[in-house]
């Protein structure tokens, strides 16, 4: 009954279920502490994003690193509230939730003319109101944030977003209002009330946000000459192939004074309308239709409409495409070799300072 190796047999067995049950239980336990966990500490990522500094800006004027900035990134100093809150993500991501929202409630008012009832009308009326004064307390805390630097020297992103909030916003939205109680009525008021929709540009704001979308901006701006040149060669061929619209077809007899609104009434009726005629070839605005009536009496002039096609459409735009992209795709080259120097360069420098305040301690 009490043989030695059978009661260590079931000492032993009895002993592993029970830690087989404690595991069990630890196990258990540990899951449930790790899913608290795991919640509190997404939440506690969340709150760190949002009021981390969306830029940093402890860089010199040329973008490179210097002695005294990294000295300041070892012994960082608090900065002020407005700065810090500026500067956060949480308010960079509000500002953007702001922009897209008010695209769409100023579509959604533009819609509503006259279908709408007086409670949605006035519900746009203060939805837009309140878009205003918040696009104007974000310009507010951003003159705070940058004091002088925000206006010198001048760029372009904030004297449109300074015209933006003051001109599409308070003058339009509050100042013309309350200055003549018939405002909103008079002719010039209702011309000057189509500027709110400039808001929407605030979009291109939100965009710059994005690295792709900022190349191709920058890309597009960067190419101003040859674009220009671009549709000045547009232009020019399009007023050449006018010009031999009103004689190729215009004038040609079996046409006689064609009739109103048919496709050879367009080459009948000055320089004009002959080149906006063309244009409809451009942009294959109807134009096989448009080629197949005029083919009617002219079976060969398929042949310049192609011509005009392949000249215009075929070369000319795709060119500038061609121009914008190549433009874009060095530029994003040329801003990652650029960003990949300066973090190497901020490696370096900070290493040695590192190395100097160790050598400095040992002293």
């Amino acid at each position: 009954k009490h043989h030695p190796v059978l009661f260590l047999l079931t000492g032993h067995t009895s002993s592993m279920r029970s830690t087989e049950v404690e595991e069990q239980g630890r196990s258990h336990a540990k899951r449930a502490e790790t899913f608290s966990e795991k919640c509190q500490r997404l939440q506690g990522s969340f709150k760190d994003w949002v009021v981390a500094p969306y830029v940093i800006e402890d860089e010199g004027e040329d973008g490179r690193c210097s002695e005294e900035d990294v000295s300041q990134l070892m012994q960082p100093q608090e900065k002020p509230l407005v700065h810090r809150l500026v500067n956060s993500n949480g308010f960079e991501a509000c500002s953007m939730m702001s922009i897209i929202l008010c695209m769409f409630f100023l579509g959604a008012d533009a819609a509503c003319f006259k279908d709408c009832s007086d409670a949605t009308k006035v519900f746009y009326d203060v939805m837009n109101q309140f878009f205003v004064f918040m696009f104007l307390l974000e310009w507010i805390l951003r003159v705070l944030k940058d004091g002088k630097r925000y206006f010198i020297p001048v760029k372009a992103e904030h004297v449109l977003d300074t015209g933006i909030v003051w001109i599409c916003g308070i003058l339009l939205g509050w100042i013309i209002p309350l200055a003549a109680a018939d405002g909103q009525k008079s002719p010039i008021a209702q011309s000057l009330n189509v500027l709110r929709s400039m808001r929407t540009l605030r979009f291109f704001a939100f965009l710059k946000n994005f690295e792709t979308f900022k190349m191709l901006l920058a890309g597009f701006l960067r190419t101003q000459a040859t674009l220009a040149a671009c549709v000045i060669l547009l232009a020019m061929v399009d007023l050449m192939f006018g010009i031999i619209a009103l004689e190729l077809i215009g004038r040609f007899e079996p046409w006689g004074l064609a009739e109103r609104g048919s496709a050879a009434w367009s080459f009948q009726n000055g320089l004009i309308q002959s080149c906006m005629g063309m244009t409809r070839f451009i942009f294959f605005d109807n134009a096989l239709d448009m080629m197949q009536e005029l083919m009617e009496r002219q079976p060969y002039i398929w042949i310049f409409c192609f011509l005009h096609m392949a000249i215009s459409a075929y070369v000319i735009l795709n060119l500038v495409t061609a121009v914008i992209c190549e433009k874009a795709q060095s530029m994003t080259q040329a801003f990652r070799g650029l960003r990949d120097f300066r973090a190497w360069e901020g490696r370096t420098k900070l290493h040695r300072s590192s190395m100097l305040s160790e050598a400095h301690l040992g002293h």
